[in-house]
């Protein structure tokens, strides 16, 4: 039996960036988290970024994948983990508006990645982080 450990509706506001689509993490009978991210963010131009957060679990394999039908913009992200140690995954090595890694979560708790835009043109980027 699953159940909804953090659901977070269509629509979203988060320091002052909208956000479009689904975020969800469910935890199976086990205690394990199972992670389903799939989201339109806007990157500001000029440098900034905007936050995605989910729950996961130490062992899950993940992998992110950023896309933006402007092929011009180059996004890539720094994941955080719970204690705030992070590292920038997917790297700045973005061509054609696509990026993506996998990595190894290490901790149980609340991850942040954030979404940059090397040109620093800023837009949308679709975001969708899944369980591998």
């Amino acid at each position: 039996m699953k159940k909804i450990v953090v659901m977070t509706g269509i629509c979203f506001l988060l320091a002052g960036v909208l956000f479009f689509g689904a975020c969800k993490s469910t935890e199976d009978g086990d205690g394990v988290i199972n992670i389903h991210v799939d989201l339109m963010v806007n990157v500001p131009g000029g440098g900034g970024g905007a936050d995605v957060t989910f729950n996961g679990s130490s062992g899950i394999r993940i992998r992110i994948t950023l896309s933006c039908s402007n092929t011009n913009l180059r996004p890539y992200g720094y994941l955080q983990a719970p204690n705030g140690s992070g590292d920038y995954t997917p790297p700045n090595n973005a061509a054609n508006g696509q990026n993506s890694a996998e990595t190894v979560l290490n901790q149980n708790g609340t991850y942040t990645l954030t979404i940059y835009e090397a040109e620093n043109i800023g837009g949308q980027v679709h975001v969708v982080i899944d369980q591998i």
